[in-house]
């Protein structure tokens, strides 16, 4: 009895991960990460192998839902994220990451965080960013736009756009052509050559964000969902099966999303494993709307 309980949980918490799926590529500024995990049982590939966990969220700016959802995959390959973003044709916010770019219907938004990381690991060990040294005149270029965008946290999407295009827009176009010419006088195997070299290279994605009010400027939505999973792996280090690391998937989905919603994830699981059994949303889908965490009979009931 108590084994037919769990795999009825498992099932449903299944069929709402995918649920929240289909809602997220509705969205039109989702981000994106991936971190590894270790997955024994896994057909055709050692137990010290790397599998994924890819994590996909939506936009802190002006999305219509908040939504963490994680999908595990046995791979890092960018069909693995082709086929979930299958049908999206919004801004995608990612790191540097190139299986992103599989799906032609997407557009890129590159995170300016991960960017700045770059030109900061060009710094040698115990010394300090300096406007003599290239990384240090790069920090000080992108903190200015990280500066405005500070600012502009509580802007409406409309007159966040007004004033990036005002006031950032210069600043990025003067980084860029900092860039450009300060590529001659890095060595390109060199930290700071590869920093260089990264920033022409998707010169095109950091771009992006100016255009919408709803794209964020770093990736950092993302790689803070994606952090519960990463610190609970230092207590659990693996999962035992393929299976498992696909129910933990779905489970980090619905309490992630639940605490993005503001519910108790608690009171959340117990009204869904009290009333989905007597819902026949296999023939009527869109009863599943009424079990996500941002729905009214969640948050009134959670």
């Amino acid at each position: 009895m108590v084994n037919r309980i769990i795999a009825a949980s498992k099932y449903y918490f299944s069929v709402l991960a995918g649920h929240m799926r289909e809602r997220l590529i509705e969205e039109d500024v989702p981000h994106a990460d991936e971190t590894c995990i270790q997955v024994h049982k896994e057909k055709g590939k050692g137990n010290a192998t790397k599998s994924y966990m890819w994590c996909y969220c939506s936009s802190p700016l002006g999305a219509r839902h908040a939504i963490w959802l994680f999908q595990y995959e046995k791979g890092r390959k960018g069909a693995y994220a082709e086929e979930f973003l299958k049908g999206f044709d919004g801004i995608l916010v990612r790191d540097r990451f190139a299986g992103y770019n599989q799906e032609p219907s997407v557009r890129h938004a590159g995170c300016w965080a991960h960017l700045r990381r770059y030109f900061v690991n060009a710094i040698p060990p115990r010394m300090k960013a300096s406007p003599e040294r290239l990384a240090g005149q790069a920090i000080a270029k992108i903190d200015e736009i990280f500066a405005i965008e500070r600012e502009l946290k509580e802007a409406a999407v409309e007159e966040r756009q007004k004033q990036r295009q005002e006031r950032e827009k210069p600043l990025v176009d003067a980084f860029f052509a900092w860039a450009e010419s300060s590529q001659s006088s890095a060595v390109p195997k060199s930290k700071i050559g590869a920093a260089i070299n990264y920033a022409m290279s998707a010169r095109k994605t950091f771009y992006t964000y100016l255009d919408d009010g709803r794209v964020s400027i770093s990736n950092a939505t993302a790689e803070n969902a994606i952090r519960p999973f990463v610190i609970g792996r230092k207590n659990w280090m693996l999962s035992d099966s393929p299976r498992g690391a696909a129910d933990s998937a779905a489970i980090y989905s619905l309490v992630e999303t639940c605490k993005a919603n503001g519910l108790d994830p608690a009171k959340y699981f117990e009204s869904i494993l009290t009333r989905m059994p007597n819902e026949p949303f296999w023939q009527k889908p869109e009863l599943l709307d009424e079990y996500m965490s941002w729905s009214k009979a969640m948050q009134d009931n959670c």
